[in-house]
């Protein structure tokens, strides 16, 4: 159909053509291996030594035996979704088999906290009412590891109080034990080897070593949410004090960069299946997000993170995440035909990055970039991949398809420098009308910790700036706001999703200044805020709730929540359903 928009004639070659598989991965295919598109992200989950992928897939029927006719391998989850690894050109014919509903490649995680500015005594040592302390219940945390040796995750005889701790970036070879059964990387380490080191003992000593939370970011997350604070006399102690601990660290053994979203979720399957072996229910803390997809919760992370919330007994906890003052979204509305300008500031020594752009599939208009020295790329063409090259920068594009899970396209573009770095300056995205039936479009950067602080929208929005998988429906979404002002938290992600259908986040804790442990001495403690720091709060209030009533469902304590929050008197896409109240919460 002739729509008046024109269609350059740079074609792609490549073989990622398929509805069942996700944008940026069908651009992968398209593209080849790209250098500087792989410092971007978009070839997060790709081994270029193998010429394999790391994909997530949703499926029916046996996946493991449609993977083994492709020289594949496959780690099955709960609700019907696998981790696939598999040669490239065997991609699209796996896509074809009738077992296969959707493919979705990996995205990196990031830590949603910001560095305090300054240090203080504020803490949380909570008075509990009804001596509740978690005691039944396993506070799982899923982060940057733990470290084991502190005071604060050990019972009062100096034994340990971690159940399981799965290290995803310790090889097999090198700890001299096996990942958990069911799964291919990392190191399982239960309960007893854990006291062995603790004891002593040489060669678990020598092992349990390798397992480090160089960040630190791991310990002080459990430390709000569980810490018993024995290395300071109970002064700074955790909220589910008595729990004991299911403890992942995201990573990967081969490739130490940022964890993929794929090892995310056999960490959720792990804790919910390790709190199911151990017949207790769960409370599970994530603190990491990223900025791939439509924010609106269809994505293959977060409608997993749905399905595994009617397994057994858990509570899913995320935060909202820490973008909405980095510049990183940009939305308007179209109408008419009046073309509209989205400017975007690209800082010095940008190596690559991607840009999404989510419309209505029913709006119809052109797509144009211009360079900062005013070089155009005239319209792009309006399906499947395109390229243009302006300003010594590769411009790779591709135009999503209708898919299961989304009845809106997204528009994916990856800058590649054709020299050292993407050509810094103002870039503008014109956006001219055709046809519009909605109106409305969204852009997001990647995530802000991967971007000069320079690179960012002119005029953007915080509004819509929960990071993914916060939008998940089933997944109890904490925002921040700071608890010795009153006033919601600048940094803290917005909603609402996209499609405005679900209040996000579920709830507001405190976010700023908050002490809790750091790896070093057996009592270090310190200071940190973000979002990473009010979702502990929460996790380990809903882990005392469990012990006072463990048949408590998702659903309960979601209600609970909302019906116990106080009001701050903020828009719901601020606030959810109000500041987090624990003694009104443990009340009912």
């Amino acid at each position: 159909m002739d729509n008046g928009i024109e269609n350059p004639a740079n074609d792609m070659s490549g073989q990622g053509n398929s509805q069942k598989l996700a944008d940026d991965l069908n651009l992968a295919l398209d593209m080849g291996y790209e250098r500087g598109a792989a410092d971007s992200g978009l070839y997060t989950g790709y081994d270029s030594g193998s010429n394999t992928w790391e994909l997530i897939v949703k499926y029916t029927g046996d996946i493991q035996s449609v993977a083994k006719r492709f020289g594949a391998s496959a780690v099955v989850l709960l609700g019907g979704y696998a981790i696939v690894t598999m040669p490239q050109e065997y991609i699209n014919d796996f896509a074809d088999c009738a077992e296969v509903v959707y493919i979705e490649k990996p995205h990196r995680l990031f830590f949603s906290d910001r560095q305090a500015l300054e240090r203080s005594c504020v803490y949380y040592a909570w008075s509990e009412p009804y001596s509740l302390g978690g005691e039944g219940v396993l506070a799982a945390v899923i982060d940057s590891g733990i470290d084991w040796k502190n005071t604060d995750f050990r019972n009062s005889d100096g034994s340990t109080r971690i159940l399981k701790l799965w290290d995803q970036t310790v090889a097999p070879e090198s700890s001299g034990y096996a990942p958990p059964e069911g799964y291919v990387v990392g190191t399982e380490y239960n309960r007893d080897v854990i006291n062995l080191a603790l004891s002593g003992d040489e060669a678990a000593l020598r092992s349990m070593n390798l397992s480090r939370d160089y960040s630190g970011h791991g310990t002080f997350v459990t430390g709000i949410a569980a810490g018993n604070g024995q290395g300071m006399a109970g002064s700074f102690r955790g909220v589910a004090f008595e729990s004991e601990l299911i403890i992942v660290k995201l990573g990967d053994s081969e490739q130490r960069q940022f964890p993929r979203t794929t090892r995310l979720m056999e960490a959720v399957n792990y804790c919910i299946m390790e709190a199911q072996k151990a017949g207790k229910p769960v409370v599970i803390n994530m603190s990491f997000g990223n900025n791939q997809g439509s924010h609106d919760g269809t994505d293959l992370l977060s409608t997993y993170l749905n399905a595994a919330s009617d397994v057994w007994k858990n509570v899913i906890v995320c935060g909202s995440g820490n973008e909405a003052g980095n510049g990183i979204h940009a939305s308007g509305m179209l109408s008419g035909r009046k073309a509209e300008s989205v400017e975007l500031a690209v800082g010095e020594y940008e190596s690559g990055f991607n840009l999404q752009l989510w419309k209505n599939y029913s709006d119809e208009y052109g797509v144009e970039l211009i360079a900062p020295s005013g070089e155009r790329s005239g319209n792009l063409r309006t399906y499947g991949a395109d390229r243009v090259s302006l300003d010594n920068t590769q411009v790779y594009v591709y135009y999503g398809q209708p898919t299961p899970y989304s009845r809106y396209q997204q528009i994916y573009f990856e800058f590649v420098p054709a020299g050292g770095y993407v050509t810094p300056g103002v870039w503008r995205i014109v956006l001219t009308p055709v046809r519009i039936v909605d109106g409305r479009y969204d852009l997001w950067l990647q995530e802000s910790a991967t971007l000069n602080e320079d690179t960012r929208f002119f005029s953007p929005s915080e509004e819509t700036t929960l990071t993914v998988p916060s939008a998940a429906g089933k997944v109890i979404t904490v925002g921040a706001y700071n608890s010795r002002t009153d006033a919601y938290a600048d940094f803290s992600g917005r909603g609402y999703t996209r499609t405005n259908d679900n209040i996000k986040p579920d709830i507001v804790a405190p976010g700023n200044k908050i002490m809790s442990c750091v790896p070093g001495k057996p009592y270090s403690y310190g200071v940190k805020s973000g979002t990473s720091m009010s979702t502990p709060l929460v996790t380990g209030a809903i882990a005392c709730a469990l012990e006072k009533n463990p048949a408590l469902t998702n659903t309960d304590i979601k209600t609970m929540l909302m019906n116990s929050a106080d009001d701050m008197g903020l828009p719901q896409n601020l606030q959810g359903w109000g500041k987090f109240n624990r003694r009104k919460f443990l009340k009912m």
